[in-house]
């Protein structure tokens, strides 16, 4: 469905949820925009890659201007994603509702799934739901195969569940019928020069000043803990689950771990720091 609805015309920006993307001109036919801008004399550019063969979007539309069965037209294609564009806003509404009461969602970007509400909506709607949590949690922009998200489920559900990984999201048994789900470490972007504002591992904004000279970013990782463990012995007491602060940012100096930020440990005198997990956005819009 996803695949086959038709281009919203209106959109969020992929990494950008308050820039919003409007395409008005989606019904108008093309021989209707250039007639328009021919007869207001106004000049417009062609893509070369909408003449280039090469593309099955050209051999698509070569195709449809003889089609070989009755009733196959570009109008008919457009209606029909048109409806399944409907179709997909249905869906995408009650799995947001579903993920509102299943999950609670923590600000260092960790979520709290309650398994028993696996059974309080259609399969297909809890399927999606997870498909975007796992994009959420990996910092990816597509979600898994669907395949892969229904062995997913049947190992959630599962009484001897201990633990998975999908698409560099990890699942971890929390008791009580939860499932934490957290970042992946292995999966981890590689450290980064800490410099200016940027995006570390596709799910935090980074804005940094000052002193900067050597620092990076990157995750925290076993070799980070234990370098937090003996310069921070009381870390341990800190109750984010062991997996969920290992994949954490941290600053780092020439591989010498200097702060944990998300944790409160770490003095960085020089330098002004903000790191902002990126905004919640279950929709694939």
């Amino acid at each position: 469905v996803y695949g086959l609805a038709a281009m919203a015309p209106k959109s969020r920006l992929s990494g950008y949820p308050e820039i919003k993307l409007l395409r008005p001109l989606l019904d108008v036919p093309k021989s209707q925009l250039i007639g328009a801008l021919e007869a207001m004399g106004v000049a417009w550019v062609e893509d070369p890659s909408n003449a280039d063969p090469s593309y099955d979007r050209v051999k698509v539309r070569e195709f449809l201007r003889n089609p070989t069965l009755e009733g196959l037209s570009s109008a008919r294609l457009a209606a029909t994603a048109k409806r399944l564009r409907r179709t997909r806003d249905a869906l995408e509404f009650y799995e947001q509702d579903w993920l509102t009461r299943a999950t609670t969602v923590h600000d260092v970007g960790y979520i709290d799934i309650n398994c028993a509400e696996f059974s309080s909506a259609p399969t297909e709607i809890v399927l999606r739901a997870m498909a975007s949590l796992c994009r959420y949690v990996g910092g990816e922009v597509y979600v898994p195969r669907m395949e892969k998200i229904e062995r997913l489920i049947e190992h959630l559900r599962a009484p001897d569940f201990a633990g998975a990984t999908l698409y560099g999201a990890q699942f971890l048994p929390h008791g009580n019928g939860h499932v934490l789900v957290c970042r992946e470490v292995s999966a981890c972007a590689p450290n980064l020069p800490l410099a200016g504002a940027f995006e570390w591992d596709n799910r935090f904004d980074i804005l940094a000043a000052g002193d900067l000279a050597g620092l990076e970013i990157g995750a925290l990782a076993d070799g980070g803990w234990r370098q937090a463990l003996k310069l921070w012995p009381n870390i341990r007491e800190n109750s984010l689950p062991h997996t969920i602060k290992l994949g954490l940012p941290a600053i780092f100096e020439a591989d010498q771990l200097q702060a944990i930020p998300h944790l409160g440990y770490g003095d960085l005198k020089n330098i002004s720091l903000t790191l902002s997990r990126k905004p919640l956005n279950w929709s694939k819009k």
